[in-house]
């Protein structure tokens, strides 16, 4: 049970950490756009 738990735990964590860095890497995509359309405004 003990181990069960702890690797359930590792687990939560991993995918707890694979969420965070993909949300940033999502809104960093989200800036990255928003950048270029201002930019495209600017210029037209």
């Amino acid at each position: 049970m003990l181990i069960e738990s702890f690797f359930s735990k590792e687990c939560d964590r991993q995918l707890e950490f694979e969420l965070h860095y993909d949300a940033e890497d999502i809104i960093e995509g989200y800036r990255s756009k928003i950048e270029a359309s201002k930019r495209d405004l600017v210029w037209n």
